[in-house]
Order: structure tokens, then sequence, then C-alpha cells
């Protein structure tokens, strides 16, 4: 199957410390990620998280389980545990700007286990992790907003 890449960044008004706290609450992702129906811890440390994220659309549903190597405001790497993917890895960065705020950016590769899985779930994975950056901003100015 073929590998896709994705990067996409945002420069927003809000500390990297908000921001990683942000995408660090998987439980809550259901509340504003699109087609997220489910979202859980299964393990976590100060050092690493297990999240297990379920996607439902169009009918069909698909899950999936990556590990998180966390540094805390800094950085999320993601490492596909299970799922639909043969490859499936990531990484946020939260970078304090000079001024003000924090560029927060994500880097993610991933690849479908099999042509059916890249049929049905691709054109769905794509476009929300194109979207991914621009959703958690959306969702710091819903929670946020009032801060500055």
């Amino acid at each position: 199957m073929s590998e896709h890449h994705v990067h996409k960044e945002a420069i927003v008004t809000y500390s990297a410390e908000k921001m990683y706290t942000l995408v660090n609450d998987i439980p809550a992702y259901p509340l504003f990620v699109p087609w997220c129906v489910n979202a859980e811890v299964v393990s976590a440390s100060d050092q690493a998280m297990c999240g297990r994220l379920t996607f439902s659309s169009y009918g069909f549903r698909y899950a999936f389980s990556t590990r998180n190597t966390l540094k805390p405001h800094q950085s999320i790497t993601l490492e596909l545990e299970d799922g639909p993917f043969t490859d499936l890895q990531g990484v946020w960065l939260f970078e304090e700007a000079e001024d003000s705020g924090c560029r927060v950016s994500l880097d993610l590769k991933f690849s479908f286990a099999h042509q059916t899985m890249d049929f049905m779930f691709r054109p769905l994975f794509e476009k929300l992790s194109h979207d991914l950056v621009s959703i958690f901003v959306a969702r710091a100015h819903s929670l946020y907003a009032s801060d500055i």
C-alpha cells in the first residue's frame, strides 16, 4: 500500500502548555474531532500513554491504538500499536513563539494494511489528518479565548 504523509502547522496565541494539554486529552476527542465516536486511555505514565480511538463514518467503524511518547509541553510522538494500518507514525510539536503563543505542528505518516481498507478509510483519514491542526486550534479558541 502507498504511504501518505501530512505536515500541518499553525501559530496560535495560546501557550505550548495549553496546546499540549489539549492534544493530550484523548478522552475529550469525541466532543470535537469529526467522526471520533470513542476515545480512551488504555494506559498512562508521565512519559508515555497508550490511547485507543474509534471512528465511524458512512456505516463503517474502525479503531486503532497508538503508543504516545510524551515530553510535556514540547512534543507527543505517536507509534502504531494496532489497527487497520501497516504503519502509523507521527509527532506533534509545541514550540513557544518569541512574541507570545506557540507554533503547533503535526507530521503524520500512514499506510493501510489492505487495499480494501485503503479504499474505504484513506479518504476519511486523509481529510481528518489534513484538518487536525485546524480542529485543535478551533477547540483551543472555544476553550481559551476568554483567557487572552
